[in-house]
């Protein structure tokens, strides 16, 4: 059972396992939100360690042996199949470099600026690089920011991928750029080298450096964060980080593997 944000998500939690009747009942007894658990691995809301080991430190208090302290994304060859003929229908060749950007966000605040994104976008396309967007259907209206006739070396995918097939492609990318979200993690566990521009998240919590040694986090300390706001007026932990920062980062994984 994963982190309990709240008393009621804990109480939802504890009438749920009542309900199942489980022969032992194990989880994180968040800053003792816990109470119902039979076996209980003490945490804190915020966490002092990544959240990958409170998951092999609670499986091994029910039992568990642990064997592989990395995490496996498996798939399979029509995944990759789909990604490269999409990839041939927007004129993409094997031999072009992929850049990947993930500039969504479930929440405003944890999101870069667009245009910082576009900015990027825009000086990687210019070095002949190939930059293909993602994200879901529900960022089809940032699409048209990134793409314009001076931006040919720009792709956008957004809408067009299921969750296996951006798998596929973030394995494809060279490098991928992206904010605290989903796509950050697929990176890391793939090996594929990754920008992370960190902001309000729990960067001990969800560090992609402690999956990858393929990863830069960018990331500014600021008195707030780390917070759990939906809204930020400010979101100055984000607009700290320059697109010029972002860019050298790309750059320099670009550069340990000879690209």
């Amino acid at each position: 059972m994963r982190t309990l944000a709240s008393f009621w998500g804990a109480m939802k939690m504890a009438a749920m396992l009542f309900i199942i009747n489980p022969r032992v009942k194990a989880g994180r007894d968040t800053d003792g939100l816990g109470f119902f658990l039979d076996v209980k691995l003490p945490e804190t809301h915020i966490g002092t360690k990544h959240d990958m080991d409170y998951c092999i430190e609670l499986v091994k208090l029910v039992g568990a042996s642990e064997t592989v302290k990395r995490p496996e994304v498996n798939l399979t060859v029509a995944d990759n199949a789909r990604v490269d003929t999409l990839l041939r229908d927007h004129g993409l060749s094997d031999n072009d470099i992929i850049i990947g950007i993930s500039s969504g966000a479930p929440y405003p605040a944890k999101r870069w600026p667009l245009e910082n994104f576009v900015k990027v976008a825009s000086t990687l396309a210019g070095y002949n690089y190939k930059v293909v967007i993602m994200g879901d259907g529900s960022e089809t209206g940032s699409e048209r920011a990134f793409l314009g006739p001076d931006r040919p070396g720009v792709i956008s995918l957004i809408g067009k991928m299921r969750i296996k097939e951006t798998t596929a492609l973030i394995k494809r990318c060279a490098v991928h750029i992206t904010n605290d979200i989903g796509p950050m993690h697929i990176a890391a566990t793939l090996g594929t080298p990754v920008v992370a521009i960190f902001g309000p998240g729990h960067l001990t919590r969800f560090d992609p450096r402690r999956i990858s040694d393929n990863a830069i986090v960018l990331h500014k300390e600021t008195a707030c964060a780390p917070c759990e706001r939906e809204e930020c007026a400010s979101r100055k932990c984000l607009t700290a980080i320059t697109p010029e920062e972002v860019i050298a980062a790309v750059l320099e994984l670009l550069k340990r593997r000879g690209r």
